[in-house]
């Protein structure tokens, strides 16, 4: 790990270099868990600042180093996609990182730079294989240069990060890396046990088996035999699961995977979810070092659903791909693992539970973002930090002709869209565009009445406030409550051009007219009335949504003005 000391700073600064160039490669993340997290750390060793102008990479990725001046003891950090780097790692950055062209290779790269004059200071040709380390090769690590001021063209000057910043995920991996951090780096030869990249798998009680692989790090040429064993939290062995295989064997220099392997039982009683973590142990009993730590979610599948989760839009383009949900009650932690989601592809009917979401708390009355990409949402939105909840899920993909699902405990709860129909060229369609449901409730069956059509190539645009017809941002209906007892309200003409009438069976107390940005156009707080009308003659053409207040509860209705 990475020993960041005055005394360590202090001898560096004592070191003659000795003829050795100031800037050194201290860190390389060449496959990074998801997508576009690769970055180059470089760092001046020497006691005076070092001009960047001129230098470049030529081999393995491209860049042209800025004229800057790089200060004594400091480091440089270059990137894939700077700008996924600088929202993930804002915690770590003392500036900008700037973007390279190209990528680097998984299997090894040779990196090469070279200074102003075309001289080449850094030549380093780095690979996944022993003598190599293996596990920055996209487990979550990156690898990163033991001692500056030795070769570093040599693997044995190469280890793995194991500095695990807390709040670094990405798509459900943990990541083990510090860019603009640099010292020394214990590479004292160890054996670690590392588990697959995603920390948290979802299975249901009704799976038939459990295979996790588990990979080891040594650079020494033996044998090792280790067990693995589940934390005893909320599953019981023999009740719960049963164990199938758990004496894992290493060969003498073998990267392959060995698997710990369970079966889930079906016990038939509504336990809500059960969480287990995985230990490895030697033979003797020691608990052994084991990194990104899995979390197993088994989740009841006995019992009726709650519908605390409903759907209630739907976006698409080539900038991001979401769905908005309100949650109707409180979802306490853990409880949102028993929801999923689901994509019925080209009309081909339902796959079933394709992504799981995770352990996060939201309260009652809360709408938020589901994405495939929440660092690209936020900026096609221009939400804040902050400002709306956002949760990213794993290779979430969907085309705007594709019907959305929801389940809950494996059991489907809300739909979107038709499963057996291909939506291209149907009232439906949100390519580019985007969907929006106008009455609150969960349905197992699509109702095309009951959601608002933005139209294709509606949000075909960089940001949503430059779009022809921008998704509404707010989440409609407001009511939390299934609007069960509402009594029956309509309002006529619809389509208008200048007046709408609103009658009900009960006294009306509110009337609310917001256009599909929620922007109020028209709101009356003090009526109690049977009968109302309102001008709308000044207001532009377009789609409405009116909400009507009464003692049984709030109601929606979608209204078009010509």
């Amino acid at each position: 790990m990475k020993i960041l000391t005055s005394l360590i700073l202090s001898l560096f600064l004592m070191t003659t270099l000795s003829g050795q160039q100031a800037l050194v490669m201290t860190e390389i993340m060449y496959n990074s868990p998801g997508e576009d997290l690769e970055f180059l750390e470089f760092y001046n060793i020497s006691d005076s600042p070092l001009n960047l102008d001129g230098y470049s990479i030529i081999e393995g990725v491209l860049y042209a180093f800025p004229d800057t001046v790089l200060a004594p003891q400091t480091a440089f950090v270059v990137a894939s996609d700077s700008c996924k780097f600088n929202v993930v790692y804002r915690s770590f950055l003392n500036s900008p990182v700037e973007e390279w062209t190209g990528t680097l290779n998984n299997g090894g790269e040779r990196i090469v730079v070279t200074d102003a004059n075309q001289n080449t200071i850094i030549d380093v040709t780095y690979n996944d294989v022993s003598p190599w380390p293996n596990l920055p090769d996209g487990f979550g690590p990156s690898l990163i240069l033991c001692d500056p001021f030795s070769d570093m063209t040599q693997p044995e000057n190469w280890g793995t990060n194991t500095f695990l910043p807390n709040e670094i995920l990405s798509e459900g991996a943990r990541i083990f890396a510090d860019p603009n951090v640099v010292g020394n780096v214990d590479c004292t030869e160890t054996t670690d046990f590392w588990l697959s990249n995603n920390n948290i798998n979802h299975y249901f009680e009704s799976s038939d088996t459990i295979e996790i692989p588990i990979y080891r790090q040594s650079l020494s040429m033996q044998t090792d035999t280790v067990i693995a064993r589940l934390t005893s939290v909320l599953l019981s062995e023999g009740l719960d699961y049963e164990v199938l295989s758990d004496t894992l064997t290493f060969a003498p220099g073998q990267s392959s995977p060995e698997f710990f392997v369970i079966r889930l039982l079906d016990d038939m009683a509504s336990e809500g979810f059960e969480v287990e973590f995985l230990d490895i142990y030697s033979t003797d009993g020691t608990l052994l070092n084991l990194f990104a730590v899995t979390t197993i979610v088994v989740i009841d599948n006995d019992g009726p659903p709650t519908n605390k989760l409903e759907l209630r839009g739907v976006l698409e383009n080539s900038e991001v791909k979401a769905l908005e949900l309100i949650v109707k009650s409180d979802l306490e932690i853990g409880e949102l693992s028993n929801f999923s989601l689901g994509a019925a592809n080209n009309g081909n009917g339902s796959d079933g539970t394709e992504h799981h979401l995770n352990f996060d708390f939201i309260p009652a009355g809360e709408c938020f973002f589901i994405a495939n990409d929440t660092i690209r949402l936020k900026k096609f939105m221009g939400f804040e930090d902050g400002e709306v909840s956002l949760l990213e899920v794993d290779n979430f993909n969907f085309n705007g002709n594709d019907a959305i699902e929801l389940f809950e405990k494996n059991q489907l709860i809300d739909v979107f869209g038709f499963q057996n129909e291909d939506g291209e060229g149907t009232v439906w369609e949100y390519t580019d565009g985007w969907a929006k449901k106008i009455q609150a409730g969960n349905s197992t069956t699509f109702d095309l009445d009951n959601w608002n059509y933005g139209g294709v190539a509606s949000i075909d645009a960089e940001q949503n406030d430059s779009a022809t017809n921008p998704y509404p941002l707010e989440c409609l209906p407001t009511s939390v409550e299934e609007v069960l007892n509402v009594s029956e309200i309509h309002i006529f003409p619809n389509p208008t051009s200048r007046q709408v009438t609103i009658e009900a069976e009960d006294l009306i107390e509110e009337i609310r007219i917001t256009d599909v940005m929620g922007r109020v156009i028209f709101q009356n707080k003090h009526l109690q009335t049977k009968s109302s009308t309102v001008d709308l003659s000044a207001a532009q053409a377009g789609v409405y949504f009116l909400r009507c207040l009464n003692a049984n509860g709030e109601v929606s209705l979608r209204l078009v003005v010509e």
